[in-house]
């Protein structure tokens, strides 16, 4: 397949996992919120539920960063916020932190970087189905509040948080010190076998190399796409999948 490698700014921009919405929804109701505030720590009833299961890697792995969002919860129950504005204020309140371990993990050994792709992967696979726009707006930053998604996917964007969680600590702990991690035009070829390998399309391909495809396309397109692009890449050796995860996470 013959590519044009210009088309690699276009081919990021539409897979990056960038800043998403640290903040994956729960069922559970005004009155559990409210029922676990009287247990006097509604964040640690919270880190129980499969949903929320970041917060447990937040809390054992950064309790200084659990403790102000614990804290900073139990303020905002307190003024008698509901449940979706709680959980806003958290997404609020944690992405500073959340954007400091996404520059963080840049440094984490080849297989955790891995990892989180794998886990970004299975977010992405999951909106596909579930609500494709939602899909792209996740992975350009945001999501509408009102957005109602299934649990499992809720689970899923909370396995991928815990990931970027544990992949800064990888970082930390066995850091890497890597020279120019820039895709090079084989990288990209390699990239697109990848992509064929899991059965990518013509389609597909040219929608990557043209921007006006790309523009035109539907929020399902551009998701699909997107999930190809990530399952591509995971399709490679670990060395070159973690090269493609560190463009991904600029």
């Amino acid at each position: 397949m013959k590519i044009q490698f210009s088309a690699l700014a276009l081919m990021l921009s539409l897979v990056a996992c960038q800043k998403v919405d640290d903040s994956p929804k729960s069922p559970l109701s005004d009155k559990k919120v409210s029922e676990s505030h009287t247990n006097s720590s509604m964040v640690s009833t919270l880190a129980k539920d499969p949903q929320f299961g970041w917060l447990a890697v937040l809390r054992d792995n950064y309790p200084s960063e659990f403790s102000e969002v614990e804290d900073e919860m139990r303020n905002i129950i307190d003024r008698g916020a509901d449940l979706n504005a709680s959980k806003l204020a958290m997404a609020s309140l944690v992405k500073p932190f959340m954007d400091a371990h996404r520059i963080a993990a840049r440094g984490a050994p080849d297989a955790d970087l891995v990892a989180y792709l794998r886990k970004n992967t299975a977010v992405a696979e999951a909106l596909l189905k579930s609500d494709p726009k939602a899909c792209n707006d996740v992975f350009k930053g945001g999501l509408d509040p009102a957005t109602t998604l299934p649990d499992a996917t809720w689970k899923k964007m909370s396995d991928a948080t815990a990931q970027l969680l544990l992949t800064a600590r990888a970082a930390k702990e066995s850091p890497v010190v890597r020279g120019d991690v820039s895709l090079t035009q084989e990288d990209v070829r390699t990239w697109y076998q990848g992509m064929q390998s899991i059965g990518a399309g013509v389609d597909t391909f040219a929608f990557l190399n043209d921007p006006a495809l790309k523009a035109a396309a539907t929020p399902s397109e551009k998701c699909r796409v997107r999930v190809q692009m990530m399952k591509g890449a995971l399709a490679l050796p670990e060395q070159l999948a973690a090269k493609i995860t560190l463009n991904i996470l600029k």
